[in-house]
């Protein structure tokens, strides 16, 4: 097992996972994930309330945001959009 080590200590197996149980995706996956977005459309998810995009967690100055609530984000908003 490889174990990747950021500043401040902090130490994750394989960056985009902190246990078995929670999956962590960086802010680049993220973008993917919706459509190869831009890093300006992210920024402005992130500050539109209405929209209530998850917040990110920041580990060494990096985004890094749960897959289960981005999950069930993309759940709320399809249910919103039916």
């Amino acid at each position: 097992m490889s174990l990747y080590f950021l500043s401040r200590g902090i130490m994750m197996d394989k960056v985009s996972k902190i246990s078995s149980a929670k999956t962590f995706l960086s802010a680049n996956q993220v973008r993917q994930r919706y459509g190869k977005i831009s890093d300006m459309t992210l920024w402005r998810w992130l500050n539109d309330e209405a929209l209530g995009f998850p917040k990110p967690m920041v580990i060494a100055r990096r985004r890094f945001w749960l897959e289960s609530d981005l999950d069930a984000f993309d759940v709320r908003t399809m249910r919103e959009a039916s």
